[in-house]
C-alpha cells in the first residue's frame, strides 16, 4: 500500500462516490447522482447561486484536521490525521417557508442524506479513487455522525436551505 502525500485523493474518492456511477457496493444509480459544484470543478471561487441552478450540487470539505495518535511501530514517513468531512448541499425552498415547495426541499434534503450515507459508509468504498490511487482514508469508508438542515438565515439566502452531513475522518498521509 502506497499512502498519498496529499488529501486530494481522499476528496476525489468522496466526490466520485457522490457524482459518478462507480459500480461499487451501494453506488448511487445514475438518476440519483449529485453534481460537483462548478467552483470545485474549476478549482476557483464561483457564484454559489449559479451552482445551485445546476440542481443536486454538493460541496465536500475536510475541516478540523489535527494530528492523530501514531501506532508505536508506524514507519517514520507516515502521519495520521483526524477531523470532520462535511458534505454540504443547497436546495431551492421558495420564498415562503410554509409552502409545499419548501416542504419538498426539506424532504429531498433529508432523503439525499440517506443517499450520501449509503455511498460513503460501505467498507472499502473509499479505499481507492476510480483511477486506482490510494486515498489514505483509514478503513476505506466513513461513518455518519448525523446531518442537519439549515433554513435561510440572511436576506440574501432567502429561498434556499442547506443540508450538512458530517462524518469523522481519519487519514494517513506519507511525507515526501
Amino acid at each position: 500500500m502506497t499512502f498519498p502525500t496529499s488529501t486530494r485523493p481522499a476528496l476525489e474518492a468522496i466526490y466520485e462516490s457522490l457524482t459518478q456511477a462507480t459500480g461499487r457496493t451501494r453506488a448511487l444509480a445514475d438518476d440519483r447522482l449529485f453534481r460537483r459544484a462548478p467552483a470545485a470543478q474549476r478549482g476557483e471561487a464561483g457564484n454559489e447561486a449559479e451552482a445551485i441552478k445546476w440542481g443536486r450540487v454538493c460541496f465536500v470539505y475536510l475541516r478540523d484536521l489535527s494530528a492523530a495518535p501514531q501506532p508505536e511501530v508506524a514507519p517514520g514517513d507516515r502521519l495520521r490525521y483526524s477531523g470532520i468531512c462535511e458534505i454540504v448541499r443547497r436546495y431551492r425552498a421558495g420564498n415562503d417557508l410554509f409552502s409545499a415547495e419548501s416542504e419538498r426541499a426539506y424532504v429531498t434534503a433529508t432523503d439525499d442524506s440517506h443517499l450520501v450515507r449509503a455511498a460513503l459508509c460501505w467498507p472499502g468504498a473509499l479505499t481507492l479513487t476510480l483511477a486506482g490511487e490510494e486515498t489514505g482514508i483509514d478503513g476505506g469508508a466513513l461513518t455518519s455522525i448525523g446531518h442537519r438542515v439549515i433554513g435561510p438565515t440572511r436576506a440574501e439566502q432567502r429561498g434556499f436551505i442547506a443540508c450538512v452531513d458530517q462524518f469523522p475522518i481519519s487519514l494517513t498521509l506519507r511525507m515526501e
